[in-house]
């Protein structure tokens, strides 16, 4: 992907994002040669065996994370991580990292802004038409079928809830288990469970909503619940 079409996507999605979403901290980071330092903490999280592509991305993805934090007057601390790979933010902070192999993205805010965010980035033409039965239940994939939605709005707009849920409850849970609606232009969804993984969620009751933008070939997906 070309530099000048990583900067256009990363204007409209700072633009779409503050427009949407006044109260979250967003933190962009251009994944190239020269990227800030991890702090020490961070840097004996990679293995001594990862190959520079996953050094770039974890290191930008962390610097995104303080570039958002920053902006909620947060100086610069390790983000470390969880049992399950999870960041772990500051105390009283609700965060989120994603990345491409291009840019990586952070979203975060104070506890009490929200119970739960869930920021996705991803390419949209890695999606083909077989992951559909693996990622879609089948209303979703019915939908698809029909001509409304698409694999790639799906599939993001799915990780993006899933990274909402688990940052509130600390549980993976499977692409079946939330039934995602998406509006007629794929840039609205809403998400209700469609089996009982934890008693805050009831099935079948609508308890998140996220916006879906899309921006020189990229897919950038954001979901929050209160």
């Amino acid at each position: 992907m070309k530099p000048e079409s990583i900067g256009s996507a990363v204007a409209d999605f700072q633009q779409a994002l503050r427009t949407n979403y006044p109260t979250i901290a967003f933190g962009f980071q251009v994944i190239a040669e020269e990227l800030p330092d991890l702090f020490p903490e961070e840097a004996a999280l990679l293995s001594p065996n990862a190959v520079q592509k996953r050094r770039s991305e974890f290191q930008a993805g962390r610097n995104a994370a303080r570039l958002a934090l920053r902006q909620l007057g947060v100086a610069p601390v390790p983000i470390g991580k969880g049992a399950l790979g999870e960041p772990v933010w500051p105390k009283g902070i609700l965060g989120s990292i994603t990345h491409t192999e291009h840019l990586a993205m952070a979203a975060a805010c104070t506890i009490g802004t929200y119970k739960g965010i869930g920021l996705d980035l991803e390419l949209d033409q890695r999606f083909k038409p077989e992951l559909a039965s693996a990622i879609l239940t089948d209303a979703e994939l019915q939908c698809v079928k029909n001509g409304h939605g698409d694999i790639g709005a799906y599939f993001s707009a799915k990780e993006a809830t899933y990274k909402a849920i688990f940052g509130a409850i600390g549980k993976v849970i499977g692409f079946q288990d939330v039934e995602l609606d998406l509006t007629d232009d794929n840039s609205s969804f809403a998400a209700r469970p469609k089996k009982a993984f934890s008693p805050q969620f009831q099935t079948g009751i609508t308890f998140l909503n996220g916006k879906i933008f899309k921006s020189t070939g990229m897919i950038l997906s954001f979901a929050v619940f209160s």
